[in-house]
């Protein structure tokens, strides 16, 4: 339908004869009736942006270097933004990992077994002999010597062990067997433990050991601001390394995020082609990847910072080093908060 008052209808912007889009804010002069297509239309296109910039990005990611150097040179409509790049394959890697984590069993040990073996272990061993019931006996010390020693003793062993945040646990002497079959009320005074963050910390700990899968999906998705700040912080170790070569942080942020981008679409492709196919290849090509991802990184910063083969390898050993020190740093900061908040 064409638009009768010959204004834009976002910014009142007059608009001349035969203008198809505002020249103030960039909106079609044309007026649409809503309907259930245009709106899901608009939305994909606001949010996703899916036209040829998009095409562009996905076809030249996997040139070293190829989208940063144009985006910086100015050529920055043939490409999706870089920062919205990196968001969608955030988006999809994050998608099709939560689907593959969940067929995946991430269980370290089953605690309610092990407390039920050594109830079983208890039952037996309270019971009486009777001298004259020889056989019975001996089935009943074989049930009992088939038990193992570390389950025998749930009632007897020091569970928490070491200092932790600044506190011995090991002074309150706790089992295994009370730290996972007393209540918080019941297990806080048996062992008179009265600082609060000692009580919140051990209860944390009972609920991550028995609940190990939950406690690593938690974390697990927590890893989406993590990788935003391994980004920022690999970028600035990227500045202090070319800090004579007189660019911006920015220009640096965004080749590792381009980087980033790159490795976040190849894993989702190749999750999303273990769900698919559930092929038991993944982790030969997860071994293959990081050497390709590397050299892929080698190439790209030396065609982009011009420097000789020697100074671009030993400044991506410094990256790595780099990128070990963030990740730990993050697996830390996780792993913290894990533990206080889940």
């Amino acid at each position: 339908m064409d638009n009768l008052k010959k204004k834009c209808l976002n910014c009142e912007e007059k608009l001349a004869s035969g203008v198809k889009f505002c020249p103030n804010c960039g909106q079609d002069t044309k007026f649409r009736n809503l309907s259930l297509k245009f709106l899901m239309k608009s939305f994909l296109d606001t949010f996703f942006n899916f036209d040829s910039r998009i095409v562009h990005s996905l076809k030249d990611i996997w040139k070293p270097n190829k989208i940063t150097k144009s985006f910086i040179s100015g050529k920055r409509g043939y490409y999706l933004h870089p920062f919205r790049f990196f968001f969608i394959c955030l988006v999809l890697f994050f998608g099709v990992f939560s689907i593959f984590m969940r067929d995946i069993d991430l269980a370290t040990g089953n605690i309610d077994e092990r407390i039920g073996k050594h109830e079983f272990f208890v039952s037996i061993d309270s019971m009486k002999f009777d001298s004259t019931l020889g056989c019975e006996n001996a089935v009943l010390d074989s049930l009992k010597q088939g038990i193992p020693r570390s389950i025998r003793n749930l009632d007897k062993d020091t569970f928490f062990t070491g200092r932790v945040f600044g506190s011995n646990w090991s002074e309150y002497g706790i089992s295994t067997y009370d730290a996972f079959k007393l209540s918080e009320e019941d297990f806080d005074k048996k062992y008179k433990i009265d600082k609060k963050i000692d009580s919140h910390l051990i209860h944390q700990s009972r609920r991550i050991i028995k609940s190990p899968a939950s406690a690593i999906k938690y974390g697990i998705g927590n890893m989406l601001w993590g990788i935003l700040l391994v980004t920022a912080l690999i970028a600035l170790l990227l500045k202090l390394l070319y800090i004579r070569h007189g660019s911006y942080y920015v220009e640096h942020l965004l080749h590792i995020t381009n980087f980033h981008s790159l490795f976040l679409l190849s894993f989702a492709f190749l999750l999303l082609f273990r769900i698919i196919t559930q092929f038991n290849w993944l982790k030969v090509v997860i071994a293959f990847s990081f050497p390709l991802a590397i050299v892929y990184l080698i190439l790209s910063l030396k065609r982009y910072y011009n420097q000789g083969l020697f100074i671009t390898l030993t400044k991506v050993i410094i990256l790595l080093f780099g990128y070990i020190f963030a990740l730990s740093l993050i697996f830390v900061i996780i792993a913290f908060f894990t533990v206080v908040i889940f």
